[in-house]
């Protein structure tokens, strides 16, 4: 319970310098790119890239704002259409799909298609980042362990801007893990 509290307001400060929340912004914006995203859908149908491309700045709003039920609907029509294209939306919809997932407490649901998207991608950081985070909401703390493992690894091999990004997730991940184990210590110096 401190770790997470101790999480929680490390969360909090760090948000401080990055200024409020501007929800009213957010919901204007989202305003926009659903009458874009609805517009585009119709006149060049939902696999044409610039429908897709607004539908993406959509999701990541969507998914800021808590709007699962939106990109669940969202999805039904936008999954099919990108895994017929066979590009880089056909990953974005992947993710797009397992994040809600993972989102919705649908944990296992999340966690099939985060290793679908291991076999069809390979491992990056990430990607072994959430699959760990998934497998420890399942409480299978040795399974997230192997792939904090692999995301930490991942890290040292690749350094670039993606996989420096998830040391910090990865070494949270380990941290909640000895939190459950009450490994006090480790918990401390994984955090």
């Amino acid at each position: 319970a401190w770790m997470a509290a101790w999480l929680l307001l490390a969360c909090v400060a760090s948000k401080i310098d990055e200024g409020p929340e501007l929800v009213s912004k957010q919901l204007v914006e989202e305003a926009a790119l659903e009458a874009t995203f609805f517009d585009f859908k119709e006149k060049y149908g939902v696999a044409d890239m610039r429908t897709l491309e607004v539908f993406f700045k959509l999701f990541d709003l969507w998914i800021m704002l808590y709007r699962l039920n939106k990109i669940d609907e969202a999805l039904t029509e936008v999954l099919p259409a990108c895994r017929w294209r066979q590009d880089d939306f056909t990953i974005k919809a992947k993710q797009a799909l397992a994040f809600t997932r993972w989102k919705q407490g649908r944990h296992r649901e999340a966690l099939a298609h985060f290793h679908d998207m291991e076999g069809s991608l390979g491992k990056t950081s990430a990607l072994c980042e959430n699959i760990g985070h998934t497998y420890n909401a399942l409480g299978m703390p040795k399974e997230a362990e192997h792939y904090f493992n692999q995301s930490l690894a991942l890290v040292t091999v690749k350094l670039n801007n993606e996989s420096l990004d998830n040391l910090g997730g990865s070494m949270l991940g380990f941290a909640g893990i000895y939190e459950k184990r009450e490994q006090w210590p480790e918990a401390r110096r994984a955090a």
